[in-house]
């Protein structure tokens, strides 16, 4: 699942930065949830 989480992070690259560590902390919580 980590893949998903880091294709999701990319795509987000375009957004803000800040945008993207939040989402990629929710992302890596449901994962390891």
């Amino acid at each position: 699942m980590t893949y998903t989480v880091m294709q999701s992070c990319t795509i987000l690259s375009h957004k803000s930065g800040d945008d993207i560590k939040a989402f990629s902390l929710k992302l890596e919580f449901e994962v390891k949830k």
